[in-house]
């Protein structure tokens, strides 16, 4: 397979293009449609005026340790994998596409950090219509001081002025 034809290769058309601009369409439909406060709100307490599940210990143990631990324990796997491919026939054709999803997914998160600190997204618990003190807003390229820090998904816990 040479460079070029990889570059192009149908995958990377569906898994670096397409399904990028789907998940874009597909978030602002919600967004603009509605359907992100009502799918927001199937979690919100009215009576209480809170997120029940906000403060679950179960779900920042298996959602954010956990998940994070196995998706480091992949990447490290990924990261082995591509070192090791020259020297393992199996893995040889395979060494680009390796190092790829490598830096995909060491690039990601630093990604999202710096998208969280580019806009005014808040954190559900945070905006009025849902008990917080702050108006929606979805400003882009805004001061750290004024960003979020809740998008992409994300958590902030309300800090005390």
């Amino acid at each position: 397979m040479s460079d070029r034809s990889w570059r192009w290769s149908p995958f990377l058309r569906v898994h670096g293009l397409l399904i990028p601009l789907g998940l874009i369409l597909l978030a602002n439909v919600l967004r603009f449609s509605g359907w992100d406060d009502r799918l927001t709100a199937l979690f919100f307490d009215p009576v209480a005026m809170t997120f029940p599940a906000r403060d679950w210990p179960g779900l920042e143990r298996w959602g954010h340790h956990w998940a994070k631990t196995a998706v480091v324990c992949v990447w490290v796997g990924l990261l082995g994998a591509a070192v090791l491919a020259p020297k393992l026939p199996r893995l040889a054709p395979h060494r680009k596409l390796l190092w790829l999803t490598v830096a995909a997914m060491g690039l990601g998160p630093i990604l999202v950090t710096l998208i969280k600190d580019i806009n005014t997204h808040d954190c559900p618990w945070n905006l009025k219509m849902f008990g917080g003190p702050d108006d929606y807003s979805a400003e882009w390229f805004v001061s750290r001081s004024r960003a979020g820090r809740c998008f992409p998904g994300g958590m902030r816990r309300a800090v005390s002025q």
